[in-house]
């Protein structure tokens, strides 16, 4: 922040991680719970994930998840979205399955207050 002209406030509104500050608690506390507990490679899973996760929410502003129902609906676009690495030339299968995995265990967890 301190080599942008963003305010504090701007700064908020603009992030570029998932999930963005506008989730729900219940949301930002298993994404954290989740990176605590992941590995390296499942942490480089987590940030592609989180960077397709960011194109989606950004490209479709006007229907932003406000809530966990909202966020279980993302995850099921999210698998959607993933399976464009699937048998894609160039990207190694496993890159595919991870962020499955990744996409799996986060909706598994969001379930889980529902």
């Amino acid at each position: 922040m301190l080599n942008s002209a963003y305010s504090f406030e701007d700064a908020q509104k603009n992030r570029v991680s998932f999930p963005p500050a506008t989730a729900p608690g219940i949301v930002r506390k298993e994404w954290r719970e989740q990176w605590a507990n992941a590995t390296e490679k499942e942490k480089d899973a987590m940030r592609w994930f989180s960077s397709d996760c960011m194109s989606v929410l950004n490209s479709n502003k006007e229907n932003m998840p406000n809530d966990l129902n909202g966020y279980l609906n993302l995850m099921g676009n999210m698998k959607d979205y993933i399976e464009r690495y699937n048998h894609c030339p160039g990207v190694d299968q496993t890159v595919y399955e991870s962020l499955v995995n990744v996409c799996n265990k986060f909706e598994t967890e969001l379930n889980k207050y529902n």
